[in-house]
């Protein structure tokens, strides 16, 4: 039932591409090749990426998410806290490899609870480069150094069947209800 909503509200709010010009949401994916591979190399590592759509009249890559909060804040909140800039600057570096010429990154965020509000989002440029390319060098080099020795990085918590202990402030927490 929450698909159906969703999409429901995707066909039904508008977007305004120029002044005084209204268009469906989903008018963004038309012409666009859906869920499609795209495989490359990232400094020295092979990596696929899976735009969810890519326009290549207008050089667009579009990756939907569902989020709680779809306002500018909201969703830079989420950027930041899940990495999406390191997502989005992997996806425009091998789509660009593949393609031969660069593609611009849009989210649509789409709010997970009616009247599902959503905003479309184009990372700084800034970002890209100094958080998401940053994070990639830095979660490349970590990769690199498991597969080189990998007894290193092996972790167990635990060997067999361990009691654990809830922490304090559970508790605490409901002394206080």
């Amino acid at each position: 039932i929450l698909g159906d909503a969703i999409s429901t509200a995707l066909k039904e709010h508008q977007i305004e591409p120029s002044p005084g010009e209204y268009l469906p949401l989903l008018s963004l994916f038309a012409g666009c090749e859906m869920e499609v591979s795209y495989v490359g190399e990232l400094d020295g590592v092979p990596v696929r990426v899976r735009p969810d759509a890519i326009n290549h009249t207008s050089r667009y890559i579009m990756d939907l998410k569902f989020v709680k909060d779809a306002s500018p804040d909201g969703f830079a909140k989420a950027c930041a806290n899940f990495g999406y800039t390191l997502q989005a600057s992997n996806y425009m570096d091998v789509v660009e490899q593949v393609e031969g010429e660069p593609y611009r990154f849009l989210f649509i965020a789409v709010e997970k609870s009616a009247p599902h509000e959503f905003g479309i989002y184009e990372l700084e440029p800034g970002d890209v480069e100094g958080v998401g390319r940053t994070a990639r060098t830095e979660a490349l080099e970590l990769y690199r150094l498991c597969k080189a020795r990998p007894e290193v990085f092996k972790r167990s918590y635990t060997r067999g069947i361990m009691q654990l202990a809830l922490p304090g402030w559970v508790y605490q927490a409901r002394k206080e209800d």
